[in-house]
């Protein structure tokens, strides 16, 4: 048999108090209750699949929408068991790794302050990191190609101009190697009519002397 004080606690524990709304049991869950679905990893340099428990194989939409349960249980602004700083590191890490899982950031080990300097060799088997690696492979590819399509023309234009240089040099060259000989043909041209001139000068010069020579004075008889 109860004691009276046992019988009258018992009796409250089940008596309703005026102007008191009983709250309903699932709406009384701790901020520790409700990350347990989704515990944050306590190992150090947890991968984004062990921030986001979810297997390797996962689609998209389920990393879509296991980032938005995540962010609605971790925010900063949210009550937390854990210091300020450390939902904020954690929150950060939520962020990177979605990044980090849809391809957009390289693949790494977090840090506890939400950054991932090394790659995590076993990140690199998933889809997400592939799409990534071909991403950026065909980035390089292409940069590369301009390149090579700017050497192309470099090097295109380059033997252009060699090209006209040696066919501007050989014209300039045969012009004045044509000038000179035609220099030289006129000056002898003129050097053989001026001695032709002379020549006939003088044969009528002769032929005069021989005439008036022939001729007798008028003072002769």
């Amino acid at each position: 048999m109860l004691s009276p004080s046992l019988s009258f606690c018992a009796a409250c524990r089940h008596r309703r108090i005026p102007g008191v709304t009983r709250i309903p049991s699932r709406f009384l869950s701790t901020p520790s209750s409700s990350n347990a679905q989704y515990p944050f990893p306590s190992h150090r340099n947890p991968t984004p699949h062990d921030i986001f428990h979810l297997p390797r194989n996962a689609t998209e939409a389920d990393i879509k929408t296991r980032y938005f349960e995540l962010v609605r249980l971790y925010h900063p602004d949210k009550p937390s068991p854990v210091s300020a700083d450390i939902a904020h590191q954690r929150f950060q890490q939520i962020t990177n790794a979605y990044d980090i899982l849809r391809g957009k950031k390289a693949s790494g080990t977090i840090e506890p302050d939400g950054s991932n300097p090394s790659v995590d060799l076993r990140y690199q088997t998933t889809a997400a990191w592939r799409t990534m690696h071909k991403r950026r492979s065909q980035e390089l590819y292409r940069s590369g190609a301009a390149d090579e399509k700017w050497k192309d023309r470099i090097i295109l234009a380059g033997v252009i101009g060699t090209i006209l240089f040696v066919i501007h040099n050989t014209w300039t060259t045969r012009r004045e190697v044509m000038q000179e000989a035609y220099g030289r043909t006129h000056r002898a041209a003129e050097s053989y009519n001026h001695a032709k001139q002379a020549k006939r000068e003088e044969r009528r010069t002769t032929v005069e002397e021989s005439r008036l020579s022939q001729e007798d004075p008028p003072n002769s008889r």
